[in-house]
């Protein structure tokens, strides 16, 4: 995440990145307003899922303590927010590339 930059983001049509821009709070230059902030509380849940790395880098199948990881994608999934959402937001609060196919996994097995 740059800071005392600007980082420019080009998005062709695809809502890819909507979960990046809502967490960072980008500006939308098409329509010339910031994107609003997610709910407080599933904010929230982010936040607690990014806790607990450590579970998301285990199986989402058979993984030790997978329920833990997955009880937050639950509710996340239950607000509406979809996979390429949740991880390009996840992206945006310091996840690190090397689990993005671990959390992928875990979305779709919650």
């Amino acid at each position: 995440m740059p800071t005392h930059q600007v980082l420019i983001v080009y998005d062709w049509g695809s809502n890819s990145n909507e979960g990046w821009a809502t967490a960072v709070q980008a500006f939308d230059a098409r329509t010339e307003t910031t994107v609003a902030p997610l709910d407080h509380d599933l904010h929230d849940e982010f936040e607690l899922l990014l806790r607990h790395t450590r579970e998301l880098y285990g199986g989402a199948v058979n993984g030790r303590d997978r329920h833990i990881p997955q009880r937050s994608l639950r509710t996340l999934k239950s607000a509406g927010l979809d996979e390429d959402f949740v991880v390009t937001y996840c992206i945006a609060l310091g996840f690190g590339d090397h689990g993005v196919k671990r959390l992928r996994e875990h979305y779709r097995a919650a």
